[in-house]
This record gives C-alpha cells, sequence and structure tokens, in this order.
C-alpha cells in the first residue's frame, strides 16, 4: 500500500509540474519593480525669452529695430522683451529657411542688421 501511496503522489507531482510552471514561471527569477520615471529638463536649456533677458538693453533695442526695419516686428520699441519680439524673430528665422529658434545666431544677427541698415541707407 505504501508504495501504491508513494507512486500516486509522484504521478500526481508530475502531473501538476507542467501546469504550475505554465501559470506562474518561477524559473524566471524575481520580477523587476516598476520605476516611477520623472521627466528630466536641462538646465542649459533656456526659452527665447530668457536669452533676450540676459542680452543688454541696447542690443535688445538694436535687435527690436532691425527687426522692424525689415518688417517683422510691429511694436514699441522699448528694449523690453515680449512674445511679439520672439514671434518676430521666430518670423524672420522661417523666412531665412533657418530652424524658428527664437534666438538669433551671430551669422542671422549680422544678416539681419545688415539688411536693417541697408534699407535705413534707402529711405535716407
Amino acid at each position: 500500500m505504501r508504495s501504491w501511496l508513494a507512486a500516486t503522489l509522484m504521478f500526481m507531482a508530475s502531473a501538476v509540474s507542467p501546469l504550475a510552471q505554465m501559470v506562474a514561471p518561477s524559473s524566471a527569477g524575481p520580477r523587476p519593480k516598476a520605476a516611477a520615471t520623472v521627466p528630466v529638463h536641462s538646465p542649459g536649456l533656456q526659452r527665447p525669452t530668457d536669452t533676450a533677458n540676459a542680452m543688454a538693453q541696447g542690443e535688445r533695442l538694436a535687435l527690436q529695430s532691425d527687426l522692424a526695419w525689415v518688417g517683422e516686428y510691429n511694436g514699441a520699441i522699448t528694449g523690453d522683451v515680449s512674445e511679439r519680439m520672439v514671434a518676430a524673430i521666430n518670423e524672420y528665422q522661417n523666412i531665412k529657411g533657418a530652424k524658428p529658434t527664437g534666438v538669433l545666431n551671430p551669422q542671422e544677427r549680422a544678416v539681419l542688421a545688415e539688411t536693417a541698415r541697408r534699407r535705413q541707407e534707402n529711405v535716407g
């Protein structure tokens, strides 16, 4: 009787084992915990208004004036940074085929200044 009971238990254990592996595989190891992610913003990236605010007042005045002379800025030339000024820079960059970042690189700024100077000279 004892051997019959042992054989039955062994048979049952072998029959249950594949089913248990299909339901919950234990050979894969512990499951990794889900990690909460937080978006990282680079402290080196600035908004265009931050960059314009870092400029000297005279440079902001000259920039607004030059944008007005090329027909992109329509507002008071006060040297104050505004969304209107950033939008004018973006539009100027679009017209020139550059990526509209809202911040002029030195080459773009030089071309803008030269274009404005020529238009002023044409007016007399």
